[in-house]
């Protein structure tokens, strides 16, 4: 297949792209970036055609946690899969989720890397809910404590549960465990009051790999090692986002081999579309497998920006402090951005 997005624009041999693409998601699953960026072009510029095969695209990627029909023998496999990962562990999961589970409940430590929307998220929730004695979420930044923090308190109704930002014994005559949610910098707290709780399970969520330059990532590892020595008996399990060696947790915090595992996961299950701005204001397609997307950018025809705020959706703007606080960001900034600055600020002039 070569200029997979020209053909897709001009609608030229969709049938023939849609064959290709699902033949590797039933063979491989979701693990090319360039088949989710095919259909994600197939989505935006044949919805109709792309509707009429959402379902066994659906069931080939193993997104069952969405409701599907089956119509072919292929997709009645995937239903029974989904059956069994429902029947095993009571809940509707995908393929990847159900590995996780099975990481975590087979090792006293379990050390995976999976990209982002693998669902880690809600597998990670229902085992905090579901652990019978204190959990402490280690987590890198204020906002990600943030993030828990709310999801948490909004799932977990049990006033006997203590959801907190910081380390300490509360509540005591009410609640029967505490969930800890701290950067590493505040779980040394833990430490201090260590004989006041039962601690099963250490979730460490975007996991932090040192290297010798990294004085924030040497303080990770000794918050891990000093928990291991602390709570000899509790889980622990790391998260990482995009890491080729998530064994090394494992092997140099020296946790026992025999009882630990560590996997890279390399399905996924968002698809992305990559443009970029030409000196006219025009904005391009362009593909990452140049062999299968064209080796020539693809006029887009709309404005990506305006098109997304003018549909309520969001967009994110990267940019250094410093030019925000001397306001090049918006003096150097295309066209599109101050449409959309402008466009904001008349849907809500109080911004």
């Amino acid at each position: 297949m070569k200029n997979a997005i020209k053909s897709i624009i001009g609608g030229q041999n969709t049938a023939d792209i849609f064959k290709y693409v699902m033949a590797n998601l039933y063979m491989h699953g979701p693990t090319s970036i360039t088949d989710l960026e095919i259909l994600s072009y197939l989505a935006l510029y044949r919805p109709e055609e792309f509707k009429l095969h959402e379902i066994p695209i659906l069931n080939y990627m193993a997104v069952f946690y969405k409701p599907t029909t089956r119509d072919t023998l292929a997709e009645v496999i995937f239903t029974q899969y989904r059956q069994y990962i429902r029947d095993t562990y009571s809940y509707t999961l995908t393929p990847v989720q159900a590995d996780i589970i099975k990481g975590i409940n087979g090792n006293a430590c379990f050390s995976f890397s999976a990209p982002t929307s693998t669902g880690k998220s809600f597998v990670f929730r229902k085992q905090i809910e579901e652990s019978q004695n204190d959990v402490v979420v280690v987590v890198p930044s204020r906002a990600l404590i943030n993030e828990y923090y709310l999801e948490l308190s909004e799932q977990i109704k049990d006033q006997s549960v203590n959801i907190l930002t910081f380390i300490d014994k509360i509540n005591t005559r009410y609640a029967k465990r505490s969930i800890f949610i701290v950067t590493p910098e505040r779980c040394r707290e833990l430490f201090k009051q260590r004989e006041q709780f039962k601690v099963d399970l250490f979730l460490f969520d975007e996991a932090q790999l040192s290297d010798e330059d990294s004085k924030r990532g040497l303080y990770f590892d000794s918050i891990v090692r000093r928990c291991q020595k602390a709570y000899p008996e509790a889980k622990f399990i790391f998260a990482h986002p995009f890491v080729q060696n998530p064994e090394s947790q494992i092997e140099k915090n020296h946790f026992e081999l025999q009882t630990a595992n560590a996997k890279q996961y390399i399905q996924k299950n968002v698809g992305q579309l990559f443009l970029c701005q030409n000196p006219d204001g025009q904005f391009s397609h362009f593909g990452i497998d140049q062999q299968i997307m064209g080796h020539k950018k693809t006029i887009a025809g709309f404005d990506p920006l305006s098109a997304t705020i003018q549909k309520g959706g969001t967009v994110l703007i990267y940019t250094s402090k410093q030019k925000i606080y001397n306001g090049n960001f918006w003096r150097n900034s295309p066209n599109t951005w101050r449409y959309a600055m402008n466009y904001h600020l008349k849907r809500f002039p109080n911004t």
